[in-house]
């Protein structure tokens, strides 16, 4: 069809074709974004060939390579990048090409991106401060955190441009408050820092605080994240937050989980415990402290 609407207006000038060819929708997108994300291959190949721009923006600032992205089409993107397309390019919200490939479902885009960027335009953020690994943890697209971790990216960068609170926000941290327990574990197995903290909180302290079980209890299984670790805003340890924010099992849980955790110490390791502490947690004292004090029902 692109062939013969070619043919036909060869008479009026190949000009002509080009700007028909760019002609936007009401948002912005010509037929190469739409027949990107649609993942026509030769359509796009065509659609170049005749003098579409590669690299034109819709309303948004995406690009066509953007869309192909965001859709998980890689030879598409293929195609669009040997066309000439930017593949730093950024969008409105800041997303490049690759930031939208990190929430599509195809790694295989993702990887194609990798080969084609420098480690600057690898570690870009978007508009909130997110890098593409942050973003990959955040929608729990394992397979692109594994990829980009496995390229080099640094597993505890942080967040940028966001305020105090959220500036030291990790991969981790995104994750964990996203209730990704699939990319908690990966990021734990390539050894996230599980005391790092956002906002005065600790991961562990974030899980507790959105009622996150599964992933509080892979924090303390898998990354040995501290039980008692305090709060700095509140001065609440996890279980407190839990109960405080209404989340009752979750704090059931860390509070089981302190008190197994106590159990498993020394006795002598036991008195050495901040007494304070073990109340926050509802961990009783040792057991002879309890019979020294006459207390036998308590424990």
């Amino acid at each position: 069809v692109i062939d013969k609407l070619y043919q036909l207006g060869a008479a009026p000038s190949k000009g002509f074709w080009v700007g028909l060819l760019n002609q936007a929708t009401r948002k912005g997108e010509t037929a190469l974004m739409a027949a990107s994300k649609a993942g026509h291959v030769a359509t796009v190949r065509k659609l170049l060939e005749y003098g579409s721009d590669v690299n034109g923006t819709s309303i948004s600032g995406n690009t066509a390579l953007h869309l192909a992205c965001a859709k998980g089409l890689p030879q598409v993107a293929e195609v669009l990048i040997d066309g000439g397309a930017h593949v730093a390019m950024a969008a409105a919200d800041g997303c490049t090409p690759l930031l939208r490939a990190a929430t599509s479902t195809s790694t295989s885009t993702l990887k194609l991106l990798l080969t084609r960027l420098n480690q600057k335009d690898i570690d870009a953020r978007d508009k909130e401060g997110f890098s593409a690994l942050h973003l990959a943890a955040k929608t729990g697209k394992v397979g692109a955190l594994t990829a980009l971790l496995d390229h080099g990216m640094d597993v505890g960068m942080k967040r940028s441009g966001a305020s105090n609170a959220d500036g030291s926000e990790t991969p981790l941290i995104s994750a964990v408050r996203a209730g990704q327990t699939d990319a908690v574990a990966l990021l734990l197995g390539y050894k996230a820092d599980v005391e790092q903290r956002t906002g005065g909180r600790t991961p562990l302290g974030w899980a507790a605080s959105e009622g996150k079980m599964r992933v509080a209890r892979l924090l303390v299984d898998i990354g040995g994240a501290d039980l008692l670790a305090i709060d700095k805003k509140t001065g609440r340890v996890p279980r407190q937050l839990a109960e405080a924010c209404g989340h009752i099992q979750t704090s059931q849980l860390l509070s089981k989980m302190a008190r197994g955790e106590w159990l498993q110490l020394r006795p002598e390791d036991q008195c050495s415990q901040p007494s304070h502490e073990m109340a926050l947690a509802h961990v009783p004292p040792a057991p002879h402290i309890l019979r020294d004090r006459g207390n036998k029902e308590a424990w």
